[in-house]
């Protein structure tokens, strides 16, 4: 079965309950979602709290499910970092609930407000959904008499009930010559048939205000100074248990125009490849950040497109060089 995550949760039928997504064109930086306080880190061995931030619409004749409500149930999972999540490789690390009396329409209330905040004390295991390193953080909402959810498919794109935090902040040495790694997963939506899908990575030299407001209590942490407003020297895709990848390197086209009809410097590689169904697909990111200097944040936002070319999954990565 296909999981078209582009598409509503055919399971809610609630429309007043939501958590937001990011920046329009970063959905995948949601601020409602928070880990430790928004530091986007989870720490090894040791207790992490996951926040999630819930809104009430306007009470209207088409919140049928709500109406009936006592509680609105809360889920949060994680997953390995990826382009593309799915409930079946994901793990989920609390339900909670907030009572309806205590979200009044037009408002918002957290897990903390409601004294339901997640606890969590990562794996051991790396291959773990919820092992140590960098971890993305889904969060999922709907009333007591609604649901439950899809188990195939989270729908982050097309149910306003879901969001996710996918962000990536690392430190990059001198000593390994300012070079970026990130090991990555993505999935075929479709488990039974391989299919065609390309995977884009994008530099932003110009990230708007809500891009850096979210980023920055995990900035904080690094010795961030300035976003890098050079290209790197190079990105690299690598897909090694792929066939037939074709890659395509933008990154060193120098300035480029945008949709707005605005200059920018912005750089972008992308591979065209076929997934496989089944287990998600591990790939790795390389990018040479030796132009930059000290303090530097070189920002990338890596995408998966279906064949349609329609986005169904994201990461932020960046990369703050020592």
């Amino acid at each position: 079965m296909a999981c078209d995550d582009l598409t509503k949760d055919s399971n809610l039928s609630d429309t007043c309950i939501f958590i937001d997504d990011g920046p329009t064109a970063q959905w995948w930086m949601s601020p409602d979602i928070n880990l430790n306080s928004f530091s986007d880190v989870a720490t090894a061995n040791q207790n992490n709290t996951v926040d999630v931030k819930v809104h009430r619409g306007p009470d209207d004749a088409k919140c049928t499910a709500l109406a009936a409500a006592t509680n609105i149930i809360v889920e949060v999972w994680v997953s390995q970092p990826g382009a593309n999540l799915s409930p079946t490789a994901a793990k989920i690390l609390g339900t909670k609930i907030i009572p309806k009396s205590q979200l009044a329409a037009n408002g918002t209330r957290t897990l903390a407000q409601a004294g339901q905040i997640v606890n969590w004390t990562p794996s051991t295991v790396a291959s773990n959904p919820d092992g140590p390193g960098h971890r993305c953080l889904i969060a999922r909402c709907y009333p007591d008499t609604d649901g439950p959810p899809d188990n195939d498919c989270f729908h982050v794109r097309g149910d306003s009930h879901v969001a996710q935090r996918n962000i990536q902040i690392i430190t990059v040495s001198p000593r390994i010559k300012n070079r970026l790694i990130v090991e990555v997963m993505t999935a075929n939506p479709d488990r039974e048939r391989p299919q065609p899908a390309t995977v884009r990575v994008v530099t932003d030299p110009e990230p708007n205000r809500r891009v850096l407001e979210i980023l920055e209590p995990g900035l904080r942490n690094t010795g961030f100074k300035r976003v890098a407003s050079i290209a790197p020297s190079r990105m690299d895709l690598q897909f090694p248990t792929l066939t037939g990848v074709k890659l395509r390197d933008f990154s060193r086209k120098g300035c480029l125009w945008s949709l707005f009809g605005k200059r920018s410097h912005a750089a972008s590689v992308e591979a065209d490849v076929t997934l496989p169904p089944g287990d998600p697909t591990s790939f790795k990111f390389d990018a040479d950040l030796s132009k930059g200097r000290s303090g530097d944040a070189f920002i990338f936002y890596l995408t998966h497109l279906r064949a349609d070319k329609k986005e169904i999954g994201g990461l932020t990565v960046v990369g703050v060089i020592a």
